[in-house]
């Protein structure tokens, strides 16, 4: 589908990764993440890391997913049934979550992140995000993060993946990604 915007331009779906067994992680390589599109745009729909208190994060390569670049990235975190908040900083990933618990029953982990530049060879490249989870399973501490990232790399992006920062995803949630012209 495409979805396409006032003023011009375009979302294009590229693809849509329901997980249905554990996984280390949803991959977009070389042959979606290619310089027809200059940002991306990806969604994450009710997936859980398998590892409790695991982070889940977004990650850039240029070498099509063999090494990944320096991520400097920090996050505000709020807590929506409490007072906890704050702020992170000098993550080695866009992180979408901190610490997720890893129930089931739980509030799965949701959001988005909107990569910019991807092709520039001149600077580095930008990603936002927002994110929601549920910290320390039934304590019931659910929060909300923003997550502000540069990408330290001069070299057009070529993949992209969300994982767990330890352990394997869950067998259950959704990632798609979009590109944006």
């Amino acid at each position: 589908p495409v979805f396409t915007l006032g003023g011009g331009g375009s979302y294009e779906k590229l693809a849509t990764t329901t997980l249905t067994g554990a996984a280390a992680g949803v991959a977009f390589n070389s042959g979606l993440v290619t310089s027809t599109y200059n940002n991306f745009y990806v969604t994450v729909a009710g997936i859980l890391p398998v590892t409790a208190n695991a982070d889940i994060g977004l990650y850039l390569s240029v070498d099509n997913g063999s090494n990944f670049a320096t991520h400097l990235s920090g996050n505000h975190y709020l807590q929506l049934n409490g007072s906890g908040n704050g702020w992170s900083n000098s993550q080695n990933s866009h992180y979408i979550v901190h610490d997720s618990y890893n129930v089931a029953g739980e509030l799965k982990v949701s959001g988005y992140a909107l990569i910019m530049n991807t092709n520039d060879t001149t600077a580095y490249k930008s990603i936002f995000g927002r994110g929601m989870t549920r910290n320390n399973g039934t304590n019931a501490n659910d929060y909300a993060y923003s997550t502000y990232t540069s990408f330290v790399s001069t070299t057009a992006v070529n993949y992209i993946i969300v994982k767990a920062n330890s352990g394997n995803l869950q067998g259950f949630g959704t990632v798609e990604l979009y590109g944006i012209r």
